[in-house]
């Protein structure tokens, strides 16, 4: 699978930024995560899934935030030898990276598994809207009652607003890159009512998106200059509240 070899070579070539280079957005949603996580009820007794865990970034956040039971996996070799490797450096019973596939959650677990599951853009890097929604079915599956799946996904609507924003700054639309296939709103609501008692929508990096894709992209237009990941705005706009939906990227909090 192409998209597999992409992000396997990636995490060979740039462990430092092996799943964006975005590292603040990353931020964004680990801490977005965390703070869901901790209104529903996530605790020491939990046992949480990281589905598409990359190189176990968040697993570890995770583990610092409630020392819960964690897994994480990966499709990537590559991403799961990183997370190893860190883990290497400090054994942790608690947490379990291995290679795994987000289609394949509830054949590798069995029903009733995890009381919480999370994906951080993991299923737009699925070729099909079929193969996302079978995945997303096994996921809830896997997924105790009363537990909750949350979503980090992107949605076609939030970027087609932000690139409305970006056309009055007169910026070039930012395109879905060749490996991702976002969801559309409607039918991903309308397909989650069949799985889910509850659907929640956040969307939270609304504002980082305007400040760092629009007014950040237009000064550095001014100034004929690359935009940087690493500039001070990426790291303060992560502090604004959340405003508006000029975002691809959306946190839906699902119930099971």
């Amino acid at each position: 699978m192409e998209i597999k070899q992409y992000w396997t070579e990636r995490a060979a070539t740039d462990s430092a930024n092996a799943t964006t280079n975005d590292i603040f957005m990353r931020v964004l949603e680990r801490e977005t995560l965390i703070a869901h996580l901790r209104r529903l009820g996530c605790n020491a007794s939990s046992r949480v899934l990281d589905a598409g865990c990359g190189d176990g970034e968040t697993v570890f956040a995770l583990d610092a935030a409630f020392g819960c039971t964690l897994a994480g996996r990966d499709f990537a070799p590559s991403m799961i030898e990183l997370a190893r490797a860190r883990l290497a450096g400090a054994p942790n019973p608690r947490l379990d990276f291995a290679v795994g596939d987000v289609r394949e959650v509830a054949r590798n677990f069995g029903a009733d598994a995890f009381d919480f599951i999370s994906t951080d853009r993991c299923l737009i890097n699925l070729e099909s809207a079929a193969e996302q929604y079978d995945a997303i079915a096994g996921i809830a599956q896997a997924l105790k009652p009363g537990g909750f799946y949350l979503a980090i996904e992107n949605f076609i609507e939030g970027n087609d607003r932000l690139n409305e924003m970006r056309a009055l700054y007169g910026l070039p639309p930012i395109a879905v890159r060749w490996h991702n296939k976002f969801f559309h709103e409607a039918k991903f609501v309308a397909r989650m009512q069949t799985s889910f008692r509850t659907i929640e929508k956040f969307d939270f990096s609304s504002s980082y998106y305007f400040a760092t894709r629009v007014i950040y992209s237009r000064l550095c237009a001014i100034e004929a200059k690359q935009p940087d990941y690493r500039h001070p705005i990426h790291e303060d706009s992560i502090k604004l509240p959340a405003i508006g939906d000029f975002s691809p990227i959306k946190l839906f909090v699902l119930g099971k």
